[in-house]
């Protein structure tokens, strides 16, 4: 079993991540139990690795394993650290004379023009 304490507003609460079953179980039939706590910096955080846990059951379909595969991309790309590459990308780019796309991250020489299918 995982569990996280979060502190936000100077109030911090511990939540169960994984293992909620075993945890029940185990309060039900009066069974020890360890707890591991995990060192994380807030709910992104915490949400990322319950989705990256999750994706090691064998039960997932596809299409499951796929909208979860998803949602992980979406949370990495929200991280402080992911948010903090994108800003320096940013500013280099600027500097050498590049402009960054915002959707893609992609960049581009100053004065390129875009052609759109079709155009010569």
């Amino acid at each position: 079993m995982a569990a996280v304490t979060l502190s936000a507003g100077g109030t911090a609460r511990t939540f169960l991540l994984d293992g909620h079953n075993r945890y029940r179980i185990c309060q039900k039939w009066c069974i020890p139990y360890g707890v591991t706590y995990l060192d994380l910096p807030d709910r992104n955080a915490a949400l990322l690795w319950v989705e990256e846990n999750q994706l090691g059951r064998r039960n997932l379909t596809d299409n499951q394993r796929a909208m979860l595969i998803k949602s992980i991309e979406r949370r990495r790309a929200n991280t402080p650290e992911a948010k903090a590459a994108r800003t320096e990308a940013a500013r280099q780019s600027k500097a050498e004379g590049k402009s960054v796309t915002p959707k893609t991250g992609a960049t581009e020489k100053q004065g390129e023009q875009r052609r759109s299918c079709g155009q010569a």
